[in-house]
């Protein structure tokens, strides 16, 4: 009796089990799984980049105002003002508000602008030298830290009749105070007046450089005004980026 040979297994026969469980990247199901794969990555790649915009756009834009000590005795140490200026101008975000001020015995706004291009901004900072300190500034002997500040209020009230109520971020290198007529003492209760009204009006301020007496008399003068901090002139950096930030933050 012959034995009729095995069919064939027909490999294309969807009735084989094996039929049901292909892994043919190019069969509906593969296809639907390398879909959801692209568009999640492409969600992904989209939030990478969107929201980080979408969050510095709702902080709040800011005023900045830095001022540098430019009496004679403080241009031995010019390269603190470029650091100073750097480290500021590099928390400036477009659409702030930056004004640039010298000061010795009197003070003068060097630059005043709405934010457009922070790198050209930088490359002014390497400009500050010793030959291009403002004529006006320091004329007399001195150091007036009051009309520093007196010019920080106008500088503010200004802007704030031209309707930017943005909150302000103050920060000065102040190497020295010497006042203008010699057998005087700096009037720290003035200092203190002035302090409590620039950070009331929605302000931080940032001193460094004093040391000695003039750091223990602004120590006490500052006491109970939060938004003043004196901080050494070998740290300054973090405490200006710190101001910014919480002036971003305010309600």
């Amino acid at each position: 009796m012959r034995t009729l040979p095995k069919p064939e297994l027909d490999t294309h026969d969807r009735s084989h089990p094996s039929a049901h469980y292909s892994s043919d990247p190019s069969s509906p199901k593969a296809s639907l799984f390398q879909k959801l794969v692209m568009v999640g990555a492409g969600v992904f790649a989209v939030g990478v980049v969107v929201i980080p915009t979408l969050l510095s756009h709702r902080q709040s834009r800011v005023i900045s105002i830095h001022a540098n000590d430019f009496s004679g005795s403080a241009l031995d140490d010019i390269k603190t003002a470029v650091k100073h200026c750097i480290a500021a101008t590099r928390s400036l975000k477009e659409g702030d508000y930056a004004v640039s001020i010298g000061f010795a015995d009197r003070p003068e706004v060097t630059q005043a602008a709405v934010v457009n291009d922070v790198a050209a901004l930088l490359k002014k900072c390497d400009a500050i030298r010793r030959d291009r300190i403002p004529p006006s500034v320091g004329k007399q002997r001195g150091t007036d830290p009051i009309a520093l500040l007196d010019k920080v209020q106008n500088q503010l009230k200004s802007q704030r009749t031209r309707g930017n109520q943005n909150p302000g971020v103050i920060t000065v290198w102040l190497q020295n105070a010497e006042p203008r007529l010699r057998g005087t003492r700096l009037d720290f209760k003035r200092v203190r007046s002035q302090l409590q009204q620039i950070t009331n009006d929605r302000s931080t301020v940032i001193i460094f450089g004093p040391t000695g007496e003039l750091q223990s008399d602004l120590e006490q003068a500052i006491q109970g005004i939060p938004q003043v901090e004196l901080c050494p002139i070998e740290s300054f950096e973090p405490y200006i980026k710190q101001a910014f930030n919480t002036a971003r933050h305010l309600p």
